[in-house]
């Protein structure tokens, strides 16, 4: 299933309102794609992630977003918060545009190889 980022209550990820098809989880694919932020306030797993055209920014905010299969990433990734120390754990394959930004204040982009 896709899941597609509002932010039509706020900007956190947690919160079905800012979901078209509720909060991705561990099957699902979730797709940011407009110029709303997206606070990632809690540990998750998804199966895709696909940001294409994405001028928000994602927020790791000291958390750990999983992705258990291939990501697509364009846009701006902040792995800060008050440890800094959020990750994005990627076990298939990366696809990143010459838009990508990574904004790294100690945290880790990891791409896990089977």
């Amino acid at each position: 299933m896709s899941n597609s980022f509002t932010g039509t209550s706020d900007a956190f990820w947690n919160i079905a309102a800012n979901w078209q098809g509720g909060v991705p989880g561990v099957g699902d694919t979730a797709v940011l794609s407009d110029i709303s932020d997206c606070i990632l306030d809690a540990n998750d797993q998804v199966a895709h992630l696909i940001m294409t055209g994405y001028t928000g920014t994602l927020f790791l905010s000291d958390n750990d977003l999983t992705v258990t299969g291939d990501a697509i990433l364009d846009g701006t990734i902040d792995n800060g918060g008050a440890s800094g120390l959020g990750e994005i754990i990627v076990n298939g394959n990366i696809t990143m545009t010459s838009d990508m930004t990574f904004l790294n204040s100690g945290g880790r982009v990891l791409v896990v190889a089977d």
